[in-house]
This record gives structure tokens, C-alpha cells and sequence, in this order.
């Protein structure tokens, strides 16, 4: 079976992932629909997809923050928040 990464690369895949997630929806109180959405067009989705390293094992989930609201600033973010 071909994956898309070396398997060396899952733990900090996950983990990465798993903390973009936890800093959107707990700390900046993102929609978690809404988050979801801006993850798969942003184009962060494809990147881990095709096991671009940068994504997958190279940044922090809170790094990719500003790739997930495609530029706008952070105050622009409150469109995306909770009500």
C-alpha cells in the first residue's frame, strides 16, 4: 500500500493536526463546522494529503492559523467564532 508520508511522520501528523484543531475551537472559540471548512479550502488539507513535510511534521497547528483565514487578520476571525 502507497501512503502518502512515511509512516515516521503519523505520530507528528496527528499531533499536529490534533493541536490546529484544539487551538481553533478552544482557544479562539472557532465554529467547529466553520473550521472545518476553512481547513479543507484553505488548502492546508491538500498539503497534508500529499505529505508535504512543512505541514505535516514542520509547523505547529497555531501556525497555520493565518493559512486558515486565507490572510485576513486576526480580528477578522470573529466572523468565524461561535455565537
Amino acid at each position: 500500500m502507497m501512503h502518502a508520508y512515511p509512516e515516521t511522520y503519523l505520530n507528528d501528523a496527528m499531533n499536529n493536526l490534533g493541536n490546529m484543531f484544539d487551538y481553533g475551537l478552544v482557544d479562539l472559540h472557532y465554529d467547529p463546522e466553520r473550521f472545518y471548512e476553512q481547513f479543507l479550502t484553505s488548502g492546508v488539507a491538500k498539503q497534508f494529503e500529499q505529505g508535504n513535510p512543512k505541514y505535516v511534521a514542520g509547523l505547529s497547528g497555531t501556525c497555520n492559523r493565518s493559512n486558515l483565514s486565507h490572510g485576513r487578520s486576526p480580528t477578522d476571525a470573529d466572523a468565524f467564532r461561535r455565537n
